[in-house]
């Protein structure tokens, strides 16, 4: 089974509302269709790599926290009689 990173799945979403939001704002302001999914393609990789890294942080920085914790609470167990 294959599971997906963290990274990949916000990454993903934010390319996602990347692409929707520009398609609505080409829409909006009249802009051509070919314009418009050129813009909507570019950007939607560009927050997908954007995402894919924000991603990979927050992923590392959760890991590091609750290796502290654990590392903490069993120091504090080996501390308790």
């Amino acid at each position: 089974m294959w599971v997906q990173s963290i990274a990949h799945q916000f990454g993903s979403r934010m390319a996602l509302i990347s692409v929707f939001t520009t398609a609505i704002h080409g829409i909006m302001i009249g802009s051509g269709f070919e314009g418009t999914i050129k813009s909507t393609f570019f950007i939607a990789i560009a927050c997908y790599l954007l995402g894919l890294f924000v991603g990979e942080m927050g992923r590392r920085l959760v890991e590091d926290q609750v290796l502290m914790e654990f590392e903490k609470a069993k120091v504090n167990q080996n501390l308790t009689p």
